[in-house]
């Protein structure tokens, strides 16, 4: 299975703020400016669409050398599978 197939498979499992961890990891924006005050001088953001999070979360994973793909998909099956495991006797979740 390649390894982009299996960071596919295992993202599903995460949480909202574990993949939200992961793009930062791989240094994806996650907001994006709409507007500039020019009065205040701060800049309004907006979050991107999950879509475009995504496919460049696939880029700049595709983009990480062999070694750094590794090290993520090893932490991202780690973070699902233990996520699993602890839900595992939770009668709430029946």
């Amino acid at each position: 299975m390649k390894q982009t197939e299996r960071l596919l498979k295992d993202i599903p499992r995460l949480d909202p703020v574990e993949f939200m961890g992961l793009a930062r990891v791989l240094k994806v924006k996650l907001m994006e400016p709409i507007s500039t005050e020019s009065e205040t001088g701060q800049i309004k953001l907006a979050p991107r669409d999950f879509t475009d999070i995504l496919s460049d979360v696939l880029a700049a994973f595709e983009a990480s050398n062999r070694k750094r793909r590794r090290e993520i998909l090893q932490l991202i099956h780690e973070a699902a599978t233990h996520k699993e495991k602890s839900d595992a006797g939770n009668p709430e979740n029946t």
